[in-house]
């Protein structure tokens, strides 16, 4: 069984006292005999003319009052007496023995104990229990919204970027290349809008002379210009090709 000596310090009026203590599984045990000491000087300050009670007697007196499974023996060289066998008591067998103590110091030590070094130890496993800092669950979730918006501004800028790249190599290509083969030295290339100056005439769809413009580059094997402005595809025709997929467009519908 694994075991686990843990010393804790009592902080009385007259001084520190050493208390030691041990963990077997998830069983506390207190050292019996630091208990009493700090007990007996702890009255003695506060109460001059009381006498400190022998630990011997205390111990064999006790010891009737307990069961079986409340207190163990620890083996301590230390010892001059009781066979260097050093009585350590549970939680329950320590509050039997500190039942028959109704000093102040008894009453103190007792708070002390089962406030602040037992729940320590069962949960940290020392004591004084670790420092911790705490945040308030509305600075946790501030923090976390901080976060969450760094990040997304972050990967926002990175899609922007990789876009504004994608985009100026693609317009690069495009200018270096043609939809179809062929010498465009010289040709002119724009939009229907841009052929009409923006001044587009009211009997004229647009996606009918660009759907216009398709067919005839299509069948004729004429070049186009596509460019990216904005992350859309723009088309631009020949010049030529435009007039006459207007004059397509005006003698259909004459």
């Amino acid at each position: 069984m694994e075991s686990s000596l843990i010393k804790v310090c009592y902080e009385g009026s007259e001084g520190l006292s050493d208390i030691k203590t041990i963990m077997r599984g998830d069983i506390l045990y207190i050292s019996l005999i630091d208990v009493q000491n700090a007990l007996n000087r702890e009255n003695t300050e506060i109460d001059v003319t009381q006498k400190p009670q022998s630990i011997l007697s205390i111990i064999k007196g006790r010891l009737e009052d307990l069961e079986s499974d409340e207190f163990i023996y620890i083996e301590n060289e230390e010892l001059s007496h009781l066979d260097k066998k050093e009585l350590f008591v549970t939680q329950p067998g320590l509050f039997r023995v500190l039942s028959h103590d109704k000093s102040a110091a008894g009453k103190k030590f007792q708070r002390w104990l089962y406030h602040d070094v037992v729940p320590s130890i069962l949960k940290h496993g020392e004591y004084p229990p670790p420092i911790v800092t705490k945040e308030s669950d509305v600075m946790k979730i501030a923090k976390t919204l901080v976060m969450e918006i760094g990040e997304r501004e972050r990967l926002e800028r990175e899609t922007k970027e990789r876009f504004a790249k994608h985009e100026e190599v693609l317009n690069t290509l495009t200018s270096q290349l043609k939809t179809f083969k062929g010498d465009d030295a010289g040709i002119t290339f724009m939009t229907v809008s841009e052929f009409y100056k923006n001044d587009v005439p009211e009997d004229l769809d647009l996606q009918h002379a660009f759907g216009w413009c398709l067919k005839i580059c299509i069948e004729h094997s004429e070049p186009t210009k596509k460019l990216l402005e904005n992350g859309t595809e723009i088309v631009r025709f020949p010049d030529y090709v435009i007039t006459e997929a207007v004059q397509k467009i005006l003698r259909n519908t004459d």
